[in-house]
């Protein structure tokens, strides 16, 4: 009489096709997406710090957001209402995609960008970049 070593039956066959499912759902979402929580790109984090109605006629509210960006981190985005950016860590790299004009950004800068511009923001340096962000939206 022969024994079959290692052999679970066939009513073990669907738990083990649903488990490798499991497993392999796991890891294609691991791998082939790449956005946080948040719908960002890899390594680019958003946090809202601050919103508040200023109480200003044509003003809907302002807007203080902390973003983050790891080392290499990309993200293109459009710029919506008026923002104000503010570096405080690291170095970020802004390019224009309409003019292919390219900015960079370091500790202690300041700036402005026009509001519905098509950006790609990356960055260039070797630590974390962060830069606060301070939004006024329009009714």
């Amino acid at each position: 009489m022969k024994k079959n070593i290692g052999s679970f039956g066939l009513r073990a066959v669907p738990v083990t096709v649903f488990l490798s499912s499991i497993l392999l759902f796991a890891f294609l979402l691991a791998v082939l997406t790449p956005t946080n929580a948040q719908g960002l790109p890899k390594g680019v984090k958003v946090v809202l710090v601050s919103e508040h109605n200023p109480n200003i006629p044509g003003i809907a509210k302002v807007t203080v957001q902390r973003m983050t960006m790891e080392p290499g981190a990309v993200i293109k985005l459009t710029v919506k209402g008026i923002p104000f950016c503010d570096a405080t860590k690291g170095i970020l790299t802004v390019t224009d995609e309409k003019t292919g004009a390219t900015m960079t950004f370091g500790v202690g800068s300041r700036w402005a960008p026009p509001e519905g511009m098509v950006a790609t923001l990356k960055n260039t340096g070797d630590t974390l970049n962060e830069h606060y962000i301070t939004r006024i939206v329009r009714k």
